[in-house]
This record gives C-alpha cells, structure tokens and sequence, in this order.
C-alpha cells in the first residue's frame, strides 16, 4: 500500500484516532466526577456537624450562651455619650471637660434566667437584686423591683455612675446587669460664663454656646479626634462680671441683666454674663428663655447710649462741629410731636455746645444733629456700624436687631433715632460700633474663640482679629474720646469715675414699649453704659445693659455706671495698669451657704504695688476657689474633684499679681 506524503507526516506528529479521542475524554471525565464527588461529601459532612452542633447549643446550653451574650451586650456597647474636647479660657485655666463614667443596664429577662441556672453560686434573689442595686446606686427599691419584673431585655437604671462603683457592681457576678462607657460634660466653675460656653445634650452634641457652635471640633467629626478650644474670656475679667452682675441684681431686682467686655483693638470677647443665669451641669433645671445669651440674644432700644453713633457720623460727615451752639429749651417740636429731655422739668439748657449736649445726654441737641445729617447719611453709618446685620460673632442664635424702614422714615422717626429710640440693638452689635470710636475708627468681627488645638496640644487653627470696615477718621474719634471723657469726668457717666485714670463712657436711658399697646410705658426702663479704658490707651471696652430695675433711681448714670467702675477698676488693677485708688478685693458676693463662711486672706506684711495676697481657699468648691483668686488677681491650676484640701503658695503668702496658684480637690462623698 502507498501512503502519501502528508499522511505520513501527519501520523509522525502524534495525531489520534477517533476512537482513541473519545476513550481519552471518558477518562478526564471519571477524574472530574471523582473529584467532585469528594468535595461535596466533605461539605456534606461540614453541613452536618454545624446542624448537630447548633442543636445540641439550642437544647443543652442556651442558658449559658443567652447570658454570654447579655455580657457582650452590656458591656461591650459602643459609648452612649461621645468624648469631647476640653475648653480652656485665656489664661489656660479649664472651664470644660468630658469625665469617663458609666451608665447601668439591666436585662430583667435574662436576671431571671440568671436566677434559676447552675451559674448562681451566690443565691441571688429578685428580691436581693433589687435590694444591693437600689442601696448601691441609691435608687427607690420599689421602682428598681417593678423594673425587674418586665418583660424586656433591655432597662437603663442609673446614668453618671463613677468608675469605681460600676466596677463594684459589675464585680456582683449578676448575669443581666451591665455598664456603658459614657463621658459626662463637666463645667467646674458652674455657673461662670455658661451663657458664652453653653450645654451638652444627652447625645452627646452642643446645643448652645461655643459647644454649639464649635460642635464639630469638639467631637471631632472630620477630624483626626476631638479638639479642644482655648478662648478669648479671661477668667479673671469674667469674676468682675460676675461679680457685678449678682450685686445688680441684689439692689434692683431687674428682669434681665446683660454685660459684655472686649478688646476694642481686636475683638476679642474678655467676659461676657447674662441673668438669669444656670449652671450648664444642671441645665435641664433652667428654662431655654433663661439660658440665652443676652449679648447675642437680646434686642433693645440702646438709649442715649446711641448718641455716641449719631455724634461720630455727625463730626465724620463735618456737619457739626465740637463748639458749635444748638438752643436747648429743653424740648423740641418735630411736626407734629415733642420732644423732651430727660431733665426736661428742672433745666432749660439754652445756648449749648454740641460737647455739652452729650455731656448732658440732651435729647434736643442729638436730634437737631440728626436732622443735620439727614436720613441717608444717617442710616449709611448705621450699616457701617453694623447694625440691621449680624455681627458675625462666632456665638449661636445670634439676633440682626431691626431698623426702622428707610423709606417711611420720616422726620420725627428720624430725630428720635438719633438718640437711641425705636432701632433695635443687640449688646454685641452696640458694644463693636463703640470699640471703633475707642480704637480709631475700624470695626473689627467680635469672636470668643482663641485657638482650636488637636489632641496632641498642636494649633489646629488660631484665630486672628478681622477687619471688617473702616467707618471713622483718627480725627473724628479723638473729638469723641475727648467728649465721652467729659461725659465721665462732668457729666452723667460721673459715678463711673477711677482716680488716676481717664474713662470714656456714655450713659443710656430707654423707655420700653409696650407690645400691647405700642405706646411707651412710663416708668419701666433699660437703663445702660458704655464705656472703655484707659481712654487714651483703651485696654477693656464694657457694656451693662439692666431691663427694668426697680428702685427710686433709675437711670443709667445711677445703676449702670458705678457697676461699669467697679469693673474697670478691677479689671485695670489685673492688666497692671496703675490705679491711684487701691482696688477691693473682697469676694462677698460670692459667699455660699455650703460653702466656708468666710475667705481669710492675711498677709504676712503690708502689700505694695503690684502684689497680692494668697487666700485660704481650703473647704471651697471648685466655684468659690476660682472666685477667691481671681479676686485677687491670681491664676490658677486645678487638679481633682470636690472640696480643696491643698494649695500651692500656702494661704498668706505674699505673691505677685498674676501668679499661678496650684489648687488640689477631692471628693469626700
């Protein structure tokens, strides 16, 4: 037989039959079925062993596995109250911080499956439960017994539990009872500026204040962890307000009382104080009206406290001058309307300088002066300044304030608002328009927040002073410092006078209208005070605002303007600015009738200039020993929780101002 050429040489490479081809596949094909034969009796056996694994659990020891699992779930939950960062004021003394403690939970459920099994070695009782949990955690053991009767698995009992006692009761052995991690927001000067730092919510968020308003970097959120703020209100600054504040309301019994203090080169809020006031670690004992802060809340008519305004437009604009004559009758017509001065019944001014028209807060010679400005011009600075907007302060729920529609202005809505009447003011808006006469003319953006500092201490973000418009010539407000000086010095500012140093200030007194009747009531006031110094180098401007006080005087040059003296003189005397007259130093507003009856401060020898005297701070809250050495003039640090029980310099001794005393605290609960 002759085979070709390309038979051959296909058969010389290896090429198979048709029957050699399927023997091959029915080969690979039994391998395959082999295998995978093997793989499913394998997971057959796998399947069963779970099924007869989960049944013999499910019948034999789902005691045991239902209360491993109350375990887990009581104490390995996630934290109820997340960490936040600390809030720190000027000088670094802790005004806020997040406390580590427990919240405890009860499974009533599982209690009792708890109470039935082998694992209570200790025969515990649903009776005995209820007992040790209610005298541990001081709670009515009736309701705690009722508690554990539900049906439910799941039943907080107590919340701000220390870490020592919930270890105590964890240590108990009772299946179904357990603790979360949770952080509570301590605020240890208590009622100290809560209106500017605010509240903590239960879940954890800011809902007024910088906790508010910073709330993001204080949990952290979008962040690398929580950040801590240090602000711009200096403790010290804060006691004069404080102080202040609480004597204002002993004497006149006002509705509401609001003081503000800030740097009137930068901003920067120094103090801030409202009443009615609460204690941000109590808060749910206030009500949300009582909480706010005045200073970015509270909108009113500023009174001759205004002129100030009218008065810098007016020179700024050159359409008055410092010595030029208005007639001062002691009353105006305006169309159809009069207006009156305040001393209207007893003096008739006649010929006086615009100077002395401020000097004696005449309402006649402000409102001629408005009416020389004219409405445009007028309200121009009233935008300049700020008013009619938000100030932009770095505080919540901030109010704009409201000004009277420029297009129905006429000309008696024109003259009444030139001293202070009928436009509504925020203290925050009213105190930044008189920190740019004070500083030169710039309007600067008020904020409380210094710096914001990661948790490794590092500055996240500090904050500078913004310019937020030029408004006055150095010109303009050297004429009104000189005239607000004489305010003080000769005017109706006189109670706000300090011996060596010159205060520039304007007192405020404003009918309150009444929003039934829309008429102006006629003996129901806010009375106010603006003032800053030293005039010629200000450190500190103030402004007290009092609604409605009650007493036989009451305006603002006699119940604003000596609260606004004390706390410059304080103030000043703390900054280290020379002071002829010695600054009190006595704390007895402060007095608590928990507290020491007294606070001993006995210097080993007479003191000079500059120098103060340690207090004996021991026995006091954390509250009156921060009181005690702001007082006077010291810093401090702090360290513990409760009662004083050391100190460092010791009570008596004789330091320098501004010195650092290291305070040790602890609980004798």
């Amino acid at each position: 037989m002759v085979i070709s050429r390309s038979e051959s040489a296909g058969r010389s490479r290896g090429a198979k039959t048709p029957q050699e081809k399927r023997t091959r596949s029915r080969i690979k094909k039994r391998k395959y079925f082999r295998r995978e034969k093997l793989v499913y009796v394998l997971f057959g056996f796998a399947f069963i062993f779970i099924v007869v694994w989960l049944a013999y659990l499910q019948l034999f020891n789902a005691s045991e596995i239902r209360a491993m699992g109350s375990r887990f779930a009581l104490t390995e939950s996630p934290v109820s109250t997340p960490f936040r960062g600390r809030i720190v004021d000027a000088q670094g003394q802790l005004l806020v911080s997040s406390v580590e403690e427990r919240q405890i939970f009860v499974d009533p459920v599982f209690i009792k499956s708890f109470i039935g099994s082998s694992r209570n070695t200790k025969g515990w009782t649903a009776d005995s439960v209820a007992e040790t949990l209610s005298e541990m955690l001081s709670l009515d053991k009736g309701h705690l017994t009722e508690v554990l009767r539900r049906d439910v698995q799941y039943e907080r009992i107590a919340s701000n539990v220390d870490l020592e006692l919930a270890q105590a009761i964890m240590d108990l052995g009772i299946d179904g009872v357990g603790s979360h991690k949770t952080y509570r927001r301590c605020y240890p000067l208590q009622t100290y500026a809560a209106g500017s730092l605010g509240i903590v919510l239960l879940d954890g968020n800011g809902a007024e204040g910088v906790e508010r308003s910073y709330n993001n970097e204080l949990l952290g959120k979008g962040f690398s962890g929580p950040q801590s703020l240090k602000l711009t209100l200096d403790s010290t600054i804060q006691h004069w307000i404080e102080k202040e504040v609480i004597r204002l309301v002993r004497e006149y019994s006002p509705d509401r009382v609001c003081v503000l203090a800030m740097d009137p080169k930068s901003g920067k809020i120094l103090g801030n104080a409202s009443y009615p006031s609460f204690d941000p670690n109590d808060y749910q004992k206030k009500s949300m009206e009582d909480r706010k802060n005045l200073a970015v809340t509270m909108t009113y008519e500023p009174g001759s406290v205004f002129k100030i305004i009218t008065g810098s437009a007016a020179v700024e604009e050159a359409v008055i001058t410092q010595n030029e004559l208005f007639n001062d009758p002691g009353f105006l017509n305006v169309g159809r309307r009069t207006i009156t001065n305040w001393d209207a019944n007893t003096i008739q001014h006649g010929l006086v300088t615009f100077s002395d028209g401020m000097i004696s807060s005449s309402n006649v010679v402000l409102a001629q002066v408005g009416q020389r400005l004219g409405r445009d011009k007028f309200f121009s600075y009233l935008r300049s300044f700020g008013f009619g907007e938000k100030s932009g302060v770095d505080l919540p729920a901030e109010e704009m304030g409201l000004l009277v529609d420029e297009r129905e202005t006429r000309e008696i809505e024109l003259a009444v608002m030139s001293f202070g009447q009928s436009n509504l003011v925020t203290p925050v808006q009213m105190l930044s328009a008189i920190c740019a006469v004070a500083n030169g003319g710039t309007l600067y953006r008020p904020y409380i927040v210094d710096t914001i500092y990661d948790s490794q201490e590092n500055v996240v973000r500090q904050n500078q002073p913004k310019i937020v418009r030029e408004i006055l010539s150095l010109e303009t407000c050297s004429i009104m410092n000189d005239i607000l000086i004489d305010v003080v010095e000769e005017g109706t500012g006189g109670r706000a006078k300090i011996s060596g140093i010159r205060v520039a200030g304007k007192t405020g007194t404003a009918q309150k209208l009444n929003p039934d009747t829309l008429e102006y009531y006629d003996n129901v006031h806010i009375v106010s005070f603006g003032a800053y110094a030293p005039a010629d180098d200000p450190k500190i401007a103030l402004l007290i605002v009092v609604d409605n006080p009650h007493g036989q005087e009451v305006l603002g040059g006699q119940v604003a303007a000596p609260a606004a003296k004390n706390i410059l003189e304080g103030v000043l005397h703390y900054m280290g600015v020379p002071v002829e007259k010695d600054t009190p130093d006595d704390i007895d507003s402060f007095k608590s009738t928990e507290g020491p009856s007294s606070t001993e401060v006995n210097p080993e020898r007479p003191l000079i200039s500059g120098e103060a005297c340690v207090p004996n701070l021991r026995g006091m809250t954390m509250g009156q020993a921060g009181q005690a050495l702001s007082a006077q003039g010291l810093t401090f640090s702090f360290e513990g929780s409760g009662l004083v029980i050391g100190q460092s310099p010791k009570a008596g001794s004789i330091v320098n101002v501004g010195d650092q005393v290291k305070v040790t605290f602890e609980s004798h609960d």
